[in-house]
Formats: structure tokens, sequence, C-alpha cells
């Protein structure tokens, strides 16, 4: 497909501004690593697990997963690789996984603690709140509510679901996820800022909003102690 034609396609799905806004910023991160993205708070895991979400979806296991679980698949799903892996484990974080006739066919893992973000960023998740990073769901896959099975076996199996709020962030021109991510009402989150960083002479600099700081959610550099959070 041409550059031209995608942009028509991109014009189609979104409108002019918004196809004109992601092409800035799509030159923006090649040129200097810039990432802006918009920082969400989800209601409670007790809220999500008590709204009306699938209890089970023909054919799908959906369950809590050991990160040693996922080794065999390492290198053969986008962005699971051992040293990942390894990271995930080091930090305790957890995962909920969805299997389809013994393959993989989504993930999400999740972390209360500080955690990587690139080899020169960490995110500061404070306490109360729970980072939701690396989901992904097989193309093959989309719109069977495996998200949803994944939410809800994660409020199944918290320890104490009432106290934490998850968090996520999407990159401000990531249309596709952003109309993807729409929620009722009743479960819709909170934007709460923006975060990000750019790159001066391969060096990674973040940046966080003054609303994003109030809650304690912030982009830093690895030599960052975070003292001033609950890291």
């Amino acid at each position: 497909m041409s550059k031209i034609q995608a942009f028509r396609n991109r014009k189609k799905l979104w409108g002019l501004k918004r196809c004109l806004y992601w092409e800035l910023m799509h030159a923006l991160r090649s040129l200097f690593g810039f990432r802006i993205h918009y920082l969400s708070i989800g209601n409670s895991i007790d809220d999500i697990y008590r709204a009306n979400l699938p209890v089970d979806n023909a054919g799908y296991e959906t369950r809590m997963v050991k990160i040693a679980e996922l080794l065999p698949f390492a290198n053969l799903v986008p962005d699971l690789d051992e040293c990942f892996l390894q990271k995930a484990r080091d930090n305790n974080d957890t995962c909920v996984a969805n299997f389809y006739e013994g393959a993989l066919v989504g993930f999400g893992f999740n972390s209360t603690r500080r955690t990587i973000v690139t080899s020169q960023i960490d995110l500061l998740v404070p306490e109360g709140f729970r980072y939701g990073y690396k989901g992904w769901t097989h193309p093959d896959h989309r719109r069977s509510n495996l998200g949803k099975l994944r939410a809800r076996v994660r409020g199944e199996n918290e320890i104490h679901p009432y106290h934490e709020r998850p968090i996520w962030y999407i990159e401000t021109h990531n249309y596709a996820s952003l109309l993807h991510s729409h929620q009722p009402p009743r479960e819709r989150n909170l934007r709460v800022g923006l975060i990000g960083w750019f790159s001066f002479f391969g060096r990674q600099i973040p940046f966080n909003s003054r609303n994003a700081k109030r809650y304690g959610i912030e982009m830093v550099r690895k030599e960052d102690s975070g003292d001033r959070q609950y890291v």
C-alpha cells in the first residue's frame, strides 16, 4: 500500500485533523523519539469485576499464569521474549493469559511497583494503583472480549481488589486504540494528564504533566530514586 493510499485510509477513518496530527506525531517520533501519551485511571478492580463482563467464551481458556509458563511462547508473539519475562518475574508482576486450543492468543501484564518502560526510563506506580501493560490479542481473535475476560479473571484472583485502581497510557495519536478503548459511562476511565519522553543525543528525557504528578504517577530516569513516591 502506498503512503498516499494509507493517508487516504486514515483520513476516511479519523477525519482530516486527526490524520494530520497522526502524520505530525509519527514524524516527531521518527526524528526525535518524541512520544506523548494520555494517562488514564480506571475504576477499581472490584468495579470492573462487578460490571457486565462475559463469564466465558466458547473454546477459550483464560487464567492467571506464572511467568515461567510463558517461556515456551517467547519470541513467537510480539514483544514477548525471555529477557522481558525474566524482568517481569524479578519485579513480581502478574499476568493473565488467553489460550485457544493450547495456543497463546492474548495476555496482559500488571504491576503494582516501579516498572521498566524503556532501557532508560521507569514508571513510578504509587500505592493503591495497578499498572496494566503489555496487553496483546492475536489479530485473528480480536472482538472476542478477551481483554474483558482477562479483567474478570484478574478481579477474581486479586487478594485486595477494593484498593487498587488500574492505570494505563496510550499515545495521543494512536486513534485505533483510543477508539477501541471507549467504555460505557458506568465503566469510564478518568484521563488525568500527559506523560512521555523525547530523545536528545541518545538520552531519553521524560516529562509529566502537573496533574499526573499530583496522582504520583511519573516517568523517571533510571537514576531517579523515586523517594518522593510510594514505589
